[in-house]
C-alpha cells in the first residue's frame, strides 16, 4: 500500500486576502518548484491529502494541480502518483531572459568518458538486491579488500583475458590511479619509471610523483624497447593498445620485455582490462603470462566501463608485494565501502559485467565506423583507434592547437595530441577524439563539424 506523501514546504494561505485561495496556492507551489525547494522528481501529496492539510475544499487543490499540469510543472505516473516534472526546474533556470533559445549544450570529446545511456541498470539493480539480503558487518574491509570481490575479479580476468593468477593477489583500491600509486610506492624510494609516450595524464602524473620518469616513444609495434636505455625499476605500459595511438605491442617485443625485466629485476605494469573492448583483433599473451610473477603487475578500474562514481579499482601483484601493501599505512590508499565491494562482486560473478562489456564493445565498433566514414579520407591525415578513442594525425600545415580553438568556439571540446606527450619528447600534431560515450546522432553531427573545421584550417 502506498504511503501518504507529507507536505515538505510551507504553504500559507490567507483567507482574508483578495486573490482567491486557488491562485495563492498555485503561485506558492510554482515558486517552490522554480526555487528548487520542491525538487525534480518529488512526489506531491494527493489532492485529497493536500486539501485536508490546508483545510480547503478539494476543488481548490484539483484546480491548482490542473494548472500546474498545464504549465508543465507536475506530471502524473499511473498507479504511482503526481510528481514534480523532470524538466520544470531546468527549464526555468536555463531559459534565456530574451525568450530566445539558448546555446546548444557543449559536446565533450575527452577520452574515456563513460556512457550513461549504456549503463547496465538491470544487472546493477539485481546486484544491489542481492546485497540487500546481507547484513552489513561492523568491521572495516580487510587491507587487501573483501575476499568475495578479490575472487570475483580473479575470475573475471580469467574469463576476459585468460589470465591465471599464479602467485599473485588482488588488491582492492579506490581507482586505477590509486592502484598504480600503491604499486609504485611499494618499490622503494625514488624508483626510475619507464613510461611510454604518449600517455594518459593519470599515468604521467602518478609516475612523476612516485619517482623519476624516463619517457619511451611508441611506434606501430608498441613501445620502443631499443630506446628503454639505462636502469629502470618499473615500466608502465599499455601492450594491448596505446590509449592514444592504438599501437599494440608485438609478441616479439613482449617476450623481449619479459626477459629484460627478469634480467634487470624490474616490474612491468599493464592495464588489467586492456583489449577487452576489441572485437576485431586476436588476443596476444599479456605480460603477466610471459614474465615471472615478481616481474609483472596489473592495474585496473571499472570506472571507464561503468562510472567513475563507483570509486573502485584494483591491482594484481605478486604475493610478497601484496604482503608489503597489506602492512602499509591505510592512509596511503582507500577502498570503496564493503557494500559497494559486495555489489560489484555480484555483478562480476553473475556475468552481468561480461555481458555489459560485450554490448559496449559492439557499441564502440558501430561508433568507430561512423568516425572512419566521416574522417578516414581527409587528405594528408591518418586516423587511428584505441577503444572508444580516435586520434586524427594532422599534416604539418594544419595546426592542431588552432583546430581545437576553432572547435571550442563551436562548443565542441577535444584535446590536441601533444598535450599527452612528455615535455622532453618530440611534439605530435593531432586531435584526440573520445567517441564511445556519444549517441550516433550527436556523434554524426559533431564529426561533420570537425571535418569542416580541419578542412578550413588548411586553406
Amino acid at each position: 500500500m502506498r504511503q501518504p506523501q507529507r507536505l515538505s514546504v510551507p504553504l500559507l494561505l490567507d483567507r482574508d486576502q483578495a486573490p482567491p485561495l486557488q491562485e495563492q496556492l498555485l503561485t506558492q507551489l510554482k515558486a517552490a518548484i522554480d526555487s528548487g525547494r520542491l525538487a525534480t522528481g518529488t512526489r506531491m501529496p494527493s489532492t485529497r491529502a493536500l486539501a485536508r492539510i490546508l483545510k480547503v475544499s478539494r476543488g481548490v487543490v484539483v484546480g491548482t494541480y490542473d494548472a500546474l499540469y498545464a504549465d508543465g510543472y507536475i506530471t502524473g505516473v499511473v498507479g504511482s502518483g503526481t510528481y514534480v516534472a523532470k524538466d520544470s526546474l531546468d527549464a526555468a533556470r536555463t531559459a534565456p531572459a530574451s525568450g530566445r533559445p539558448g546555446p546548444a549544450p557543449a559536446i565533450d570529446l575527452r577520452p574515456d568518458r563513460p556512457s550513461s545511456d549504456c549503463f547496465p541498470l538491470p544487472a546493477w539493480r539485481a546486484a544491489w538486491r542481492t546485497v540487500s539480503y546481507i547484513a552489513p558487518g561492523v568491521a572495516e574491509a580487510p587491507p587487501l579488500g573483501l575476499p568475495e570481490l578479490r575472487a570475483a575479479i580473479a575470475g573475471h580476468l580469467l574469463q576476459a583475458r585468460g589470465i591465471v593468477l599464479d602467485r599473485h593477489e588482488v588488491v582492492v583500491t579506490s581507482s586505477q590511479d590509486s592502484a598504480l600509486r600503491l604499486v609504485l610506492s611499494a618499490l622503494g624510494e625514488d624508483p626510475v619509471i619507464a613510461l611510454e609516450c604518449p600517455a594518459l595524464p593519470m599515468a604521467r602524473t602518478v609516475a612523476a610523483r612516485q619517482g623519476r620518469v624516463s619517457s619511451v616513444p611508441v611506434d606501430d609495434q608498441g613501445v620502443r624497447l631499443d630506446l628503454m636505455r639505462g636502469d629502470w625499476d618499473a615500466a608502465v605500459l599499455t601492450p594491448e593498445r596505446n590509449p592514444l595511438l592504438g599501437a599494440r605491442l608485438s609478441l616479439e617485443r613482449r617476450r623481449a620485455l619479459a626477459e629484460d625485466a627478469r634480467t634487470r629485476g624490474s616490474l612491468l605494469i599493464e592495464p588489467a582490462l586492456g583489449g577487452v573492448l576489441d572485437l576485431d583483433v586476436s588476443p596476444l599473451p599479456p605480460l603477466m603470462s610471459l614474465a615471472r610473477a615478481e616481474h609483472a603487475a596489473l592495474i585496473g578500474s571499472f570506472g571507464a566501463v561503468l562510472t567513475p562514481a563507483l570509486h573502485l579499482g584494483f591491482a594484481v601483484v605478486e604475493s610478497g608485494l601484496a604482503e608489503t601493501i597489506a602492512k602499509a599505512d591505510p592512509a596511503h590508499y582507500e577502498q570503496p565501502s564493503p557494500l559497494v565491494q559486495l555489489a560489484v562482486s555480484d555483478l562480476l560473478a553473475s556475468g552481468g559485467m561480461a555481458a555489459h562489456l560485450t554490448r559496449l564493445a559492439g557499441r564502440h565498433a558501430a561508433l568507430w565506423r561512423l568516425v572512419w566514414q566521416a574522417l578516414g579520407d581527409l587528405p594528408g591525415t591518418r586516423l587511428l583507434r584505441a577503444g572508444g578513442t580516435a586520434t586524427l594525425l594532422l599534416p604539418d600545415e594544419v595546426c592542431a592547437k588552432r583546430v581545437v580553438r576553432a572547435l571550442a568556439v563551436q562548443r565542441i571540446h577535444l584535446t590536441e595530441l601533444d598535450s599527452y606527450v612528455h615535455p622532453r619528447s618530440p611534439a605530435l600534431n593531432g586531435l584526440v577524439i573520445g567517441f564511445g560515450h556519444l549517441g550516433e546522432a550527436v556523434l554524426g553531427t559533431t564529426l561533420r563539424v570537425i571535418r569542416r573545421t580541419v578542412s578550413a584550417a588548411r586553406e
